[in-house]
């Protein structure tokens, strides 16, 4: 996976053959292979009725992808005149959350089981159509010969969503499902922030939220404390009034909250952000001690070392 990879996905309505939709994918294909920073190209598993038909194309970069879509994919449409009619496009930028209500999933197939493993995700799509919100499903065929399958499941909703992912019936197809996989699948799933998810048994597992938000104040409070005491008077010596001070050091504190202290809090936490490994009774009752533990440190250092307290300076 290259860094910051962006990859759109089309899916199309039914129209023609399948060997006219696989010359018209082909050509799309090939418009891409032909524009700056293209990685890669998928074209989906054709099973009209249960599966869409899909083209997707991955690049280097989003500015890329969006080169492609707004200059090379429309000149390679305009020579099909009866071009398929788009049902949706979802795009995902590495490592970007994807889309809500989207789900994708990546799989590793046991070579001589490709028949099974299509069937069993036929009947997933099947099981999905009875749900509320079900837009679609796809399957994208590998990339390169020893690349993965994705399957991608669209709800208008992200709630939709869970509740599909969460329901008993997709549960009892999955053990025909990873009966064709030399490995478990995995999701490429929405991340709430400073947040870990984990695929257990097939369901997306994520943080909760209070434990992230613990994290939040823990690395929060010192950090707008120690700009109050030192950056906030070296803005003001610029001759600032106090709204712009205010929107200054609130800047600083969101910017080193999401690329630096959350991203630092996140990785010494781990073990208990973790929703599956950190879900235990002992390891979630001590992540919580040690961050009271830190709330307290907090407290007693800036509540009794005079030189930090800012409004005494």
């Amino acid at each position: 996976m290259v860094d910051n990879a962006a990859t759109c996905i089309q899916s199309f309505h039914d129209a023609g053959t399948d060997a006219e939709f696989r010359a018209f994918a082909e050509a799309l294909d090939s418009s891409a292979r032909r524009s700056r920073g293209y990685l890669h190209g998928q074209v989906s598993v054709l099973n009209p009725g249960r599966l869409d038909r899909a083209v997707a194309a991955t690049f280097e970069s989003e500015g890329d992808l969006h080169h492609w879509l707004d200059e090379g994919m429309p000149v390679a449409g305009r020579a099909w005149a009866s071009r398929p009619l788009r049902k949706s496009l979802d795009i995902l930028v590495d490592p970007e959350p994807s889309p809500p209500g989207v789900g994708i999933f990546v799989h590793t197939v046991e070579p001589d089981s490709v028949q099974g493993f299509i069937a069993a995700q036929t009947q997933l799509a099947e099981l999905s159509m009875t749900f509320s919100g079900f837009e679609g499903a796809t399957l994208l065929e590998p990339a390169y010969d020893t690349g993965p399958w994705v399957s991608v499941t669209r709800f208008r909703t992200e709630g939709q969503l869970q509740g599909w992912l969460h329901s008993p019936e997709r549960s009892g197809t999955l053990p025909q499902l990873r009966s064709h996989l030399t490995e478990d699948f995995h999701a490429v799933a929405r991340t709430p922030f400073g947040s870990i998810t984990r695929l257990q048994d097939g369901v997306t597992r994520v943080t909760p939220k209070w434990k992230t938000n613990m994290v939040v104040l823990l690395v929060l409070y010192p950090t707008v404390m120690l700009l109050s005491r030192f950056v906030d008077p070296l803005i003001r010596k610029l001759g600032t009034d106090v709204w712009l001070t205010m929107w200054l050091s609130q800047l600083i504190s969101v910017s080193l909250l999401t690329w630096v202290l959350m991203p630092w809090g996140t990785a010494r936490f781990r073990w208990w952000l973790d929703p599956v490994d950190g879900a235990r009774a002992r390891p979630s009752v001590a992540g919580a001690a040690v961050v009271v533990a830190g709330y307290a440190t907090c407290l007693a250092i800036f509540s009794s070392v005079t030189w930090l307290q800012f409004w005494r300076q």
